[in-house]
């Protein structure tokens, strides 16, 4: 009985589906009622993979004659895709996701040389994150999307939500934050009017020195 190839799949940088087999890569090239073939993402290659529509392998045809796998690539899509599906779950930074996920994915050599730097893919990846951020609101009277309501731990950081002078006001601030400020010797605040969303007329920041860091 032969061995059921193990698959993972993952997007191209145009989003597009990819499935991953034994250090190959391999782009959707038709979807059938019952099947999906698979095409080796090298075009001099005849070898595909062919999947149900719960991708679960079903069988191949074809070889990889003329052309050795190249893992370094699988990598750098594994990395890309940890990326993005991070992007699109977090309000971390961009930045920081790609160091981080670059340190903590033990890269080979080979990965590292073929991986755009952070700034080369900020662009695309913030494009990303649009697709999924709540768009600016049309007026004030709009519900605050629990993403922005509570922090990645799923603490509340929304503090406050009211009325003051018929002007909404919206306070935010985690317990731990409000603590650490009031029992800070050092308070500084600012103010700015051009940074402020459409319908409200200025965002009023508190700051503290804590450990030498504000």
């Amino acid at each position: 009985m032969s061995t059921v190839p193990s698959l993972s799949f993952s997007t191209s940088n145009k989003r597009k589906p990819i499935l991953i087999c034994d250090g190959f890569i391999f782009q959707l090239n038709r979807t059938r009622p019952k099947l999906k073939y698979w095409r080796c993402k090298d075009r001099t290659c005849s070898a595909y993979i062919h999947t149900n529509h719960k991708n679960q392998y079903v069988g191949k045809s074809g070889d990889h004659n003329v052309h050795l796998p190249v893992p370094e690539q699988v990598e750098v899509a594994m990395f890309k895709e940890k990326v993005k599906e991070r992007v699109v779950k977090e309000t971390t930074a961009i930045g920081k996701i790609y160091d981080k996920e670059m340190a903590s994915l033990n890269l080979s050599d080979g990965a590292l040389g073929l991986i755009p730097l952070a700034d080369e893919a900020k662009a695309s990846l913030n494009r990303l994150r649009r697709q999924t951020t709540p768009p600016l609101p049309t007026s004030s009277c709009f519900d605050v999307p629990d993403a922005y309501s509570t922090t990645t731990s799923g603490a509340q950081f929304l503090f406050s939500d009211t009325i003051v002078r018929k002007k909404r006001m919206m306070l935010f601030a985690t317990d731990e934050q409000l603590r650490m400020l009031f029992s800070a010797k050092t308070i500084m605040i600012d103010g700015t009017f051009s940074a402020s969303v459409p319908h409200f007329n200025q965002v009023f920041s508190l700051h503290c020195i804590k450990y030498g860091y504000s």
